[in-house]
């Protein structure tokens, strides 16, 4: 390893001393040794030559004779070894002994010697190092038109030699010790670099003002490096660096009014000698650029347009076009012929025209207006603090254009033409204070525009049930009787809440008894006819007796003050006793029949509880109309069904419902106009969970399956969803007033 990288650095060094090594070619380079033994040492040099020269040709030892010598040591002891030398090749590394059975010289040192074949102009690097002696190194040729010889130019005590060869042939090296008597083993090296010369062709070029992509030649030998570029910013080299002889492809850049001169510097790879850069001149002529288009303008209708006209100009010449009004959009650019491409906005106004400016030349465009009138409904929009999609409906005539825009806590962005709509999106309102902004309607094509001003209130007028975080969407949730705990799962960020309350005999009654807009977890304890309700605010309770032994409890918002009422359906007497949040004390009023089941519900919409049953003996349903006197009744399913009334169509209206297990069936009684629906969604042993899980205003149909503790929700806008939320044994919330 230590040899190697000897090698490697002597090798470096060649290559960095190439300026003052190559002076000493051809019989020059200096005697390191004079002064100490130079005549003795020039004699070893005339030795080796004069065994070419004079009749004593060297013995080349084949591969044959070197493959039984141990190890590649090579000591030369067969013959007279002042005859016999190793064939040896550039590239080649050779490891050799010198030892008393080697050629003895003049001065009593001893020598091995070494032959190859030459090319007339290569370089050849020679490295003889040794660990045990202070080495010297020779080289002659045949002619005699070369002899060099070193003794430390290596590092320490090896030897260095660059031969430059002076003619085709073959060479002899002569491995040496600088001092009598000294032996060992030793590592002879020779590197092969080729001689290289550079010259172009042409050595300039005369291009035309247009640019263009050109060339030329670079001459030099097989495996001499080089490498194009320039410094100059309208040419660009487009060929790599290369060996040997190629060709360099270079582009230039169309030129201005005036000619211009530039260079590409070629770099060569390696030489001898001291070799400077090459270099390449690019002359350019004036490029004489003249414009026309092919017409000057255009009269357009009123509606958007996109189009094009010609421009002409001598090949390089470039040009750009600009609009000079804001309704007409064009930013073309090109060099020599091409087309200018424009856009024109729809014209929803008056007649106008406008310009478009290209090298010197104006095209104008003419459009007549479309007079076109505009309306939208609602002028002003007041929403809930919950996430919510709205619409706005645009009126006008065909063909005129429009655009309604706002990204903030309300989100639109709709560009329509003649009448439509337009879908908006509520983010919920998280401040605990209303929140305003202005949704931007704007005319495409004319600089008119308008505001829709929104407000965000931090309240909810529009409630779902079960919704225990208030972003106006039922939450899966359920009652665990064995440990008293109730587990929520919330639609708002995807947690869970747990709260422990209640015990296994008591009714959940949940509902928003304090009116912030989420549901209280709360329940009805029969033994006790007591109610318990835990606040969502604080997590506080509070408990108040209403109601006996034997009572159904029918919690809900008789009094439209948006908060629970507490209430009771006592089937001995079928009395229905409400406690009203809103004051006014106890309502009590008779309604119905023994036998009956109680049913709470909004029937006629104006946000307040009926007072409803259904008669299972007849498929009956009555409910008294709290927005009126009236009463109502209607025929709609049968015994074994389970009820299930809520508002499945958006209407604001509560509609008469049922599940029917024994086929899995809902059935829906439209509030709009009493026709119904039915569709199947659920088994026979699932109980239902109905609930606006979509946060749209519509109730989804939904069961729970207590084997599995999954849900299944059909949510009217988000799809069905599937869900394990439980385990087995659980109630499900939602269920809490289906009977």
């Amino acid at each position: 390893m230590l040899l190697h990288r000897i090698v490697f650095a002597l090798l470096c060094t060649l290559l960095a001393t190439l300026v003052f090594t190559s002076a000493d070619v051809y019989g020059q380079a200096t005697d390191l040794k004079k002064g100490v033994a130079g005549t003795v040492l020039t004699e070893r040099i005339k030795t080796l030559v004069k065994v070419k020269r004079e009749g004593s040709p060297l013995v080349l030892l084949t591969p044959t004779d070197l493959a039984g010598i141990p190890n590649g040591i090579l000591s030369i002891a067969a013959g007279d070894p002042c005859d016999t030398a190793v064939e040896t090749s550039l590239g080649s590394i050779n490891y050799g002994i010198i030892n008393q059975n080697d050629c003895q010289l003049p001065d009593n040192s001893y020598a091995d010697f070494y032959v190859f074949n030459g090319v007339q102009g290569q370089v050849v690097p020679i490295f003889l190092s040794s660990a045990e002696f202070d080495t010297y190194l020779g080289i002659a040729n045949e002619s005699g038109t070369l002899t060099l010889e070193d003794d430390d130019s290596g590092e320490g005590t090896n030897s260095y030699l660059l031969a430059t060869l002076p003619e085709t042939g073959q060479y002899a090296i002569l491995v040496n010790t600088a001092f009598a008597n000294q032996f060992g083993i030793y590592t002879l090296s020779l590197s092969s670099t080729p001689y290289c010369a550079y010259s172009l062709n042409p050595a300039g070029a005369q291009v035309p003002g247009a640019g263009g992509t050109f060339g030329f030649g670079v001459t030099t030998q097989i495996g001499c490096g080089w490498q194009p570029f320039t410094q100059n910013f309208f040419i660009d080299v487009q060929t790599p660096g290369q060996n040997g002889p190629g060709n360099a492809t270079y582009t230039v850049t169309p030129n201005g009014p005036s000619p211009r001169s530039g260079t590409i510097t070629v770099v060569p790879g390696y030489s001898p000698a001291p070799t400077q850069n090459l270099t390449f001149t690019v002359d350019q002529d004036a490029l004489n650029c003249s414009y026309s288009i092919g017409t000057t303008s255009i009269d357009l209708p009123g509606a958007a347009y996109s189009g094009s006209f010609a421009i002409s100009a001598p090949a390089g010449c470039f040009w750009s076009s600009h609009s000079n009004a804001w309704w007409i959009t064009s930013n073309a650019e090109g060099r020599g012929d091409g087309s200018v491409i424009f856009s024109v906005g729809a014209n929803n106004g008056a007649d106008r025209s406008g310009t478009i400016d290209v090298a010197g030349r104006t095209f104008t465009i003419s459009q007549s207006g479309m007079n076109c009138t505009y309306a939208f409904s609602p002028t002003t929009l007041v929403v809930d603090r919950i996430a919510q999609d709205g619409m706005i409906t645009v009126s006008t005539q065909p063909g005129c254009t429009w655009n309604i825009y706002r990204e903030s806590w309300v989100s639109v962005n709709k560009v329509g033409i003649g009448p439509g709509t337009a879908t908006f999106h509520v983010f919920v309102n998280p401040q605990g204070t209303n929140r305003s902004d202005n949704i931007s309607f704007n005319v495409v094509g004319t600089a008119g525009s308008a505001n829709i001003p929104i407000t965000q209130t931090a309240t909810l007028s529009r409630r779902s049930t079960f919704d225990y975080d208030g972003d106006g969407k039922t939450d899966l949730s359920i009652f665990r009787p064995n440990v008293g705990e109730w587990w929520y799962a919330r639609s708002s960020d995807g947690g869970n809440g747990v709260a422990q309350f209640g015990s296994s005999t008591d009714v959940i009654t949940p509902g928003d008894f304090t009116g912030d807009g989420t549901t209280d977890i709360a329940f009805w304890r029969p033994s006790t006819g007591e109610w318990f309700v835990l606040r969502s605010e604080d997590y506080s309770f509070y408990s108040f007796p209403f109601g006996t032994s034997g009572d159904t409890p029918v919690p809900g918002d008789y009094d439209g003050d948006r908060k629970t009422d507490a209430a009771v359906f006592r089937d001995s007497t079928a009395t229905w006793y409400i406690s009203r949040s809103a004051g006014g004390g106890t309502v009590i009023k008779a309604f119905g029949t023994t036998g009956d089941r109680p049913v709470v519900a909004d029937f006629d919409g104006d946000s307040r509880s009926d007072i409803a049953i259904f008669r299972p003996s007849k498929g009956e349903w009555w409910y008294a109309k709290s927005s009126s006197p009236n009463t109502v009744a209607l025929q709609f399913g049968q015994a074994d069904d389970q009820l299930v009334p809520a508002d499945y169509t958006g209407d604001g209206k509560m509609d008469v419902a049922f599940f029917r297990p024994s086929t899995g069936q809902w059935f829906v009684l439209r509030s709009e106009d009493l026709t119904f629906y039915a569709f199947p969604f659920g088994s026979s042993t699932d109980l239902p969970v109905p609930g606006d899980y979509d946060g749209d205003g519509k109730v989804d149909p939904g069961v729970f399956r207590p084997a599995s503790a999954n849900w299944y929700i059909n949510r009217s806008t988000a799809g069905i969803l599937i869900q394990q939320f439980g385990i087995a044994g659980d109630v499900p919330v939602p269920n809490a007033f289906v009977r």
